[in-house]
Parts: structure tokens; sequence; C-alpha cells
């Protein structure tokens, strides 16, 4: 299990086991109009680098990174900068029309 949905029509959580393409099918089957804003992610291994790609493509403004292992985190940093984050600049426009920044990690 990775992921687990709170509320909506179940009144008990759901677990999901998931990773890059489960997690953005299910993001836009509950918020297909809505982008993930800030988000912080506890652990950078295997489902949380997919995860972190994923929540970038689908328009994330912030994404801070925790996870015990920080070489780890400033590795994942660097690799979603370069293919998530637009090349002109740091802080750049998403293509919602949202402000954008780079990955933080701590």
């Amino acid at each position: 299990m990775n992921t687990v949905l709170l509320g909506g029509d179940q009144p008990q959580p759901v677990a999901h086991n998931t990773d890059f393409s489960g997690f953005q099918r299910r993001w836009h089957h509950h918020w297909p109009y809505r982008s993930p804003g800030v988000v912080a992610l506890v652990g950078t291994g295997g489902v949380g680098r997919a995860l972190a790609f994923a929540l970038g493509e689908l328009g994330a403004i912030e994404l801070r990174l925790f996870d015990l292992d920080s070489d780890k985190s400033r590795l994942l940093a660097a690799a979603l900068e370069v293919s998530v984050r637009p090349p002109d600049s740091r802080h750049g426009i998403d293509r919602r029309g949202q402000q954008r920044t780079a990955p933080t990690v701590s």
C-alpha cells in the first residue's frame, strides 16, 4: 500500500498499491480539474520517486521532499528539476498557468 484515499463516497479509508500511471489515473478520477498544489512527499525511494514525477506532470506547484537518506532526496530533486521544471528559470509557470517552484529537500 502506498496511497490511502480518505473521504469521498467511501466511509472508510481505501488503500491502493499504485505506481506513476496508477497515481495519475486516480488523481484525474477524483480531481479532474485540480492541480496538486504544494505537496510534502515523505520517502523518495521507488514509489516515492514515481509519485514525485507523476505529481510534477500533474502540475504540482511545489514538491517538498523528505527522506532519511538526504542524498537520495537531493538526487531526486535534481532529476525533477531537469525533467519537470521549465528550463528557462528556477520558478516557472506550469501548463495550467500556475506558479511552480523547484523541488525542495528536507
